[in-house]
């Protein structure tokens, strides 16, 4: 191989009968600084770890709040059939219960996945405007009696919800998720109640109420679609277990039923509790450099042997008939090369002292000063030094 010589040199020939082995063996001085030894410590949430995620499996229970927005004809049937209105806008309360699972994504730590899975009771009790009917005693006296028309719906659900969150502060996520309900329970009735007179009943139940009957039922869809927004809190309980209130607003796309407008929204809260599943790393303890005793002299290498690498190389020639000979000629193409060392020039001084502490290394011999060089510190790295 022929190269070209660096800064004007010329092409050097070596012959292989004259060294056919080139082996350098060599001890670089060595000089030990003593580091600030650090305590072992534990972390288990690296940030930028990207094979860390958490893992988290919850439980809980809460009250829900809901607002029924209605508008649908009273039914009554008979030949008494009066114009009652319409039964309008209500609210009703229902408990929940869920299962919750939370994960942090790897690029991320930040962002979560969220998913949720419970029971829910959306119960409702809608009423309709008063009316007031002329009636007649058994002593013939008229009295007017007001009478108001309410419509019961028990209604409970599966809820699942999956969507994602922001871990805005530690332990505080602002997340929003699609939801999907299956509505299990569907039962509903209507009633009429008499308002006034106090304590008058009607003739065929004996109380201030009666049933009544006919008219089309309200058709619930089986399955609705909403949307939850969510920001939850997790409080460290242990190192693993943590308290999780949360508070959430639901809102249900479209009318809950199909031959009638109802629409659905609610505020909920609820209290819980979180397990951590994920794996913790173990205590990671960090490098600690044992300190060694000042010297006024640079330390050379130990006199005991140490272990190192040995190498034969014999080289053949080939000529242009494929015959193999001894002592070929080669040509070594040389470049320089330097390689740099980060070293911080830092000196951590003892509180209130202006004096250099005796931990770290000295030379305070002249004539080791004067012959020491920054190439002794070569094998040095800089996690050596700290």
């Amino acid at each position: 191989m022929r190269s070209y010589p660096v800064q004007g040199g010329r092409h050097r020939i070596i012959s292989l009968s004259r060294c056919a082995l080139l082996f350098l063996v060599g001890f670089l001085p060595l000089t030990r600084i003593q580091a600030q030894p650090a305590p072992a410590t534990s972390f288990w949430m690296p940030v930028g770890d990207s094979s860390f995620r958490q893992l988290r499996f919850g439980l809980g229970f809460g009250l829900g709040l809901y607002r029924q927005d209605a508008s649908f004809r009273v039914y009554r049937p008979g030949p008494d059939t009066c114009n009652c209105g319409v039964f309008g806008p209500g609210s009703s309360s229902g408990i929940t219960a869920e299962l919750s699972f939370e994960r942090s994504m790897s690029a991320s730590p930040s962002i979560w996945l969220l998913s949720r899975l419970g029971y829910a009771d959306f119960s409702a009790v809608l009423s309709s405007r008063d009316t007031s009917t002329e009636s007649i005693e058994p002593d013939g006296q008229s009295v007017y009696v007001v009478t108001r028309h309410e419509f019961h719906a028990s209604l409970t659900g599966v809820k699942l919800a999956v969507g994602g969150g922001l871990e805005v502060i530690p332990g505080v996520i602002v997340g929003v998720a699609p939801t999907v309900t299956v509505v299990m329970g569907k039962e509903q009735n209507q009633i009429e109640r008499i308002i006034s007179p106090q304590d008058t009943p009607f003739l065929e139940t004996g109380t201030e109420t009666r049933p009544v009957a006919g008219g089309t039922p309200i058709v619930f869809k089986p399955v609705q679609f909403g949307v939850d927004l969510m920001i939850e809190a997790n409080i460290p309980l242990g190192r693993r277990l943590a308290l999780r209130p949360e508070v959430r607003g639901s809102i249900f796309l479209g009318s809950v039923a199909d031959n009638a407008s109802w629409s659905r929204s609610g505020l909920s809260g609820l209290i819980g509790l979180s397990y951590d599943f994920s794996h913790h790393p173990d205590s990671i303890p960090l490098p600690v450099t044992h300190p060694v005793q000042p010297s006024d002299t640079v330390r050379l290498a130990d006199s005991t042997p140490k272990p190192y690498l040995s190498a034969r190389i014999k080289v053949y020639g080939i000529d242009q008939a494929g015959q193999r000979y001894a002592d070929p000629v080669i040509e070594i193409e040389q470049a320089p090369w330097v390689e740099g060392v980060p070293i911080i020039p830092y000196i951590f001084f003892d509180s209130g002292v202006s004096r250099i502490a005796d931990r770290y290394v000295q030379i305070r011999n002249p004539e080791v000063r004067a012959h020491f060089a920054i190439d002794s510190l070569v094998a040095i790295t800089p996690l050596d030094m700290h």
